[in-house]
């Protein structure tokens, strides 16, 4: 599975480097995508509201709290 860590990136930055991966991704019908985040509760949010807007559906990775799953398709 392809992955994106955005930990420790910057809020603000997060949006623009999460879409651009995803757009990336959509091109290339990668069905999932894990999106590490860290344990920051508002990077969690800002992905989970990314991705919402693109109409996917996040779920936290099992055993690992500091991931997200997107399913892409």
């Amino acid at each position: 599975m392809v992955s994106i860590n955005l930990h420790g990136t910057r809020h603000g930055e997060v949006v623009m480097k999460l879409e651009n991966f995803i757009y990336e991704h959509m091109q290339m019908d990668t069905p999932e995508i894990k999106v590490i985040t860290g344990n920051s509760v508002d990077m969690k949010n800002l992905v989970r509201d990314t991705i919402k807007d693109y109409g996917m559906t996040t779920t936290d990775e099992w055993g690992n709290f500091d991931c997200l799953i997107v399913k892409m398709i």
